[in-house]
């Protein structure tokens, strides 16, 4: 409280110099007379002091009950492994029927308020992201391995299969190293309860993936014997593969709240547990809400082609978006990519009849395209 306005709330400030007082210390006459009559019922300094303006009655806060049941939600999925974020502790909180579920944002300032979140204002905009998922489920699968550590400190690799549409893990295998024919293996078991895949992608590991080497490995050649096109992502970009990437942390962040396993037929236990809770009890937030399972069966599947591959060469071509955010290939078919896109440049490659197109590094849309269709609208989610 500035010092003169203390000394006229004590009395300085005599009738008709209120006006006066208050310019030049640069107050409203409102304000005057609040702290004054604050000063008057205080009965002196007291009244000076600012007061909170937290209402007497807030019906609508959050009960001591609720919040609890966050906390613990919260704790429960951390000590197992799983995302622990305010979507996840809202679907927990609603599987198991507690009354008064609050909304995401309600339970993000629980946490904040409990200090179990910092607030991380520089992160990204999510209004800024743009998803892309095929059409169907066996569309395309994305493969990939990463290493994990047995209890021992030997170090091992995990190869992940998971299908873009429905984010099911077809096969998470452990295997000593990544080969060509472990991961042929993690195929043919993914292959017996899901199918096979029309596409394959990849990122450039020779176990893979070759062709930008100017080889073919085994494991492509076995894709391209059974209809299925291998698809190797853009080198040293791994957004491309972004899902089985993601999904590599997901996994990571379970096993290590797990007992280190002691030799691969124990990890390979555990991850069939995970594979099993994933695909099938745990809701997905990019399925909203639903198990990738539950997704899996929604679409019809697509197939892998009827006939061996043997067209593999990809064209890659620079386009322009004109005025409509239409691209056109080849003279024979126009592609809409949105109107907030004219005017922009856009990297498309084919192999065969399938169509991939890219923008400043990102996967933008893939299609299949038709000999006997000119014309495909723009896709929205």
């Amino acid at each position: 409280m500035d010092v003169k306005l203390a000394a006229a709330l004590a009395g300085a400030v005599r009738a008709g110099e209120v006006s006066g007082f208050c310019r030049e210390n640069r107050i409203s006459r409102q304000t005057f007379y609040k702290w004054k009559r604050r000063a008057e019922v205080a009965g002196g300094a007291l009244g000076l002091e600012e007061q909170s303006r937290r209402p007497l009655h807030s019906p609508n806060q959050t009960s001591i009950d609720v919040e609890e049941a966050i906390v613990r939600a919260r704790k429960e999925l951390d000590d197992v492994g799983w995302d622990s974020g305010a979507w996840s502790i809202r679907q927990r909180l609603l599987k198991l029927t507690i009354d008064g579920v609050p909304s995401e944002s309600t339970i993000w300032r629980v946490l904040v308020r409990r200090g179990l979140i910092t607030p991380e204002p520089k992160k990204r905009p999510k209004v800024t992201w743009r998803r892309f998922v095929w059409a169907r489920p066996n569309d395309l699968w994305q493969i990939d391995a990463t290493h994990w550590a047995l209890a021992n400190g030997r170090i091992v690799e995990i190869i992940n299969i998971l299908d873009d549409h429905s984010r099911v893990c077809v096969r998470t295998l452990a295997t000593p190293t990544c080969t060509s024919a472990a991961a042929w293996n993690a195929i043919e078991h993914g292959a017996l309860r899901w199918g096979l895949p029309t596409r394959l992608l990849s990122d450039n590991g020779t176990a893979f993936n070759q062709s930008r080497r100017n080889s073919v490995s085994q494991f492509e050649l076995n894709l391209r014997a059974i209809g299925v096109l291998p698809i190797a992502s853009t080198p040293f970009h791994p957004q491309t593969c972004g899902k089985v990437e993601r999904f590599h942390q997901t996994l990571k962040k379970w096993l290590a709240k797990q007992r280190p396993a002691r030799s691969l037929r124990e990890l390979q236990a555990q991850l069939d547990r995970f594979v099993h809770h994933y695909n099938h009890e745990r809701p997905h937030r990019a399925l909203r809400g639903k198990t990738p399972a539950s997704a899996w069966s929604a679409q019809p599947l697509a197939k892998p082609a009827a006939h061996p591959i043997t067209d593999t060469t990809t064209i890659t071509r620079s386009k322009t978006a004109n005025s409509s955010g239409n691209v056109s290939l080849a003279h024979r078919h126009t592609i809409g990519l949105g109107i907030e896109h004219a005017g922009q440049v856009f990297t498309i490659m084919t192999t065969g009849a399938d169509c991939a197109i890219f923008h400043n590094g990102r996967h933008l849309r893939s299609l299949t395209l038709d000999p006997n269709q000119k014309h495909y609208p723009v896709q929205r989610e």
